[in-house]
């Protein structure tokens, strides 16, 4: 057999289409005009112009100009040819402006959405030990494969061949397009060349739908690296602040945390900027530290693109946030890392959270919180003696269910930094394949180090920055660790394993490097200053 992709897929009579989209979230074309020579372009069939549909941005495609043409080459060529005025959106945004607006909203109070004890009385009779503020990047999927689908609308029946995670929602959208029924649509489900949660939004189907609807006729819309760089659904952009006073023994007794993000709300909600409850339930407003006087606050504000999840979604500024803050405390408390955490943690118990309850809720088993932490220690032979210029740091997290402690080492030299190794420790209830489990915690290694090095997205006046891998950087295969997994045996009910690995990476690469340099970073991506 043969590894079949949404690209390799042919249909008798089929044309293929690339479509130049709006440069900015809420632009459509004003005009367009082809090239002279373009039109005698071999294969060039002809040009269709799709509105954006108005409203949130919700799995709808976002308009612009498609090409149709014979070939691949053919339609990425004419659309080349093109010159295209846009309209102007009401809001684009501008990444240095943006994350100032970030910065300003942690910087203020807001209403809490937890509270214990009287922080703030704390910090005013007693000071404030410690305050820091974390920032994250907008973040692109970057699959290995841009997406791809082709649609055959016929009068009865329609199928679709396409690299989608959620070919059932997918088949909903379709029938919603046409307004038909869903037993008329059909969706074959072909490899994924990588996804990431970027395949679970199907815009890009429901734009070769529309195409083949209007032509009559099999449709293959090509989407290139450029396109799903510059038009993904992001991973939002984060601030967060934290601030502690700690006691005479260096644990923290007041403590403040408060987030700022767009939420995903607002691709399905005009105007939904505020962080939803789930959102918060990961790694923020289930924070395993139980401390006398706490208060947790979260803000929202516009993002000006489309925001969507991806691997592990929010866990990963909320643990790369809480994860270093944890790791100042220590430093400033003189108390070792990863005994310091096992002195916040409680020995036993289930923390719940307003959203978390029975029958469906599980909680956080904080026993198994410790383990996993426990393991990794002696995994990574965390006390050994290392030379200077090696530091190793520690990051743990709870998230799908599944609980992941992860020690990263790195060797600094001439201010570069080289990941030598990755200890990773996965307690994800009871597993069935355990290489697959292994794979998994591998591969999230490699992700969280790209999401922790590379530039992230930005933007100016609403057009985004970056168009491939020479700007957004993934890690490369010489840059990859050893790695080592331990999987935890349990009895418990199985739970999530793509996505829990990632959140514990950066903030132990953070971790590691202060601990190798003494630079204290707390900014992706993480950068030594010269």
């Amino acid at each position: 057999g043969t590894a079949t992709y949404a690209a390799d897929v042919r249909l008798p009579g089929m044309a293929i289409a690339v479509i130049v989209r709006p440069p900015r979230l809420g632009s459509h074309v004003v005009s367009v005009e082809l090239h002279q020579n373009a039109k005698s372009q071999t294969g060039f069939i002809g040009l269709e112009t799709l509105d954006p549909t108005p409203g949130a941005p919700l799995f709808f495609p976002l308009g612009g100009v498609a090409v149709i043409a014979e070939t691949t080459y053919a339609a990425l060529q004419t659309a080349k040819q093109l010159d295209i005025a846009w309209s102007e959106p009401s809001d684009p945004a501008t990444t240095p402006s943006f994350n100032d607006e970030l910065r300003t909203l942690v910087g203020s109070p807001s209403r809490p959405i937890f509270e214990s004890g009287d922080a703030d009385s704390v910090f005013e009779t007693d000071g404030v030990t410690l305050e820091a503020v974390y920032e994250t990047p907008f973040l692109s999927h970057a699959p290995m494969e841009p997406p791809c689908a082709l649609a055959d609308v016929r009068e009865n029946h329609t199928e679709v061949w396409a690299s989608v995670q959620d070919p059932q929602s997918t088949r909903d959208h379709v029938a919603g397009w046409l307004k038909t029924d869903s037993k008329n649509v059909a969706i074959n489900v072909t490899l994924l060349g990588g996804a990431f949660g970027r395949k679970s939004k199907p815009d890009f189907v429901l734009e070769a739908v529309e195409l083949s609807r209007r032509l009559k006729r099999p449709i293959r819309v090509q989407w290139s690296r450029e396109d799903d760089i510059q038009h993904d659904y992001y991973h939002a952009a984060s601030a967060q602040l934290y601030r502690a006073t700690l006691d005479d023994a260096g644990m923290p007794k007041a403590w403040l945390q408060r987030t700022a993000f767009p939420s995903i709300t607002s691709t399905f909600v005009r105007g939904g900027n505020d962080p939803a409850g789930w959102e918060l339930e990961m790694g923020f407003s289930n924070t395993p530290y139980r401390i006398p006087n706490q208060r947790f606050e979260s803000k929202g504000l516009q993002p000006g693109v489309r925001i969507g999840w991806m691997r592990s979604v929010c866990n990963i500024f909320h643990a790369f946030s809480a994860n270093v803050f944890v790791d100042e405390l220590a430093a400033t408390a003189e108390i070792d890392p990863i005994d310091y955490r096992l002195a916040l943690i409680p020995k036993s118990g289930i923390l719940r959270v307003p959203g978390d309850q029975p029958p469906k809720g599980h909680g956080l088993d904080l026993a198994r919180l410790r383990h996993v932490l426990e393991r990794v220690r002696d995994l990574s032979e965390w006390t050994r003696h290392r030379p200077q210029g090696t530091g190793i740091g520690v990051a743990v997290h709870h998230s799908f269910r599944s609980y992941v402690a992860t020690v990263i080492e790195v060797k600094a030299k001439n201010n570069n930094i080289k990941v030598e190794n990755a200890w990773v420790v996965l307690d994800c209830g009871t597993y069935v394949n355990s290489d697959s489990c292994i794979a998994q915690m591998e591969g999230a290694v490699a992700f969280g180090l790209s999401l922790a090095r590379t530039d992230g997205i930005t933007m100016r006046e609403g057009s985004v920055d970056q168009s491939n891998f020479h700007d957004y950087r993934v890690i490369r295969m010489n840059e990859s660790p050893a790695i080592s997994v331990e999987l935890v045996a349990s009895s418990a009910a199985p739970a999530g394993v793509g996505e829990p690995g990632v959140p514990p990476i950066a903030p132990a690469l953070s971790n590691a490097i202060f601990n190798a340099t003494g630079q204290r970073l707390r900014k992706l991506p993480l950068t030594l200053s010269s």
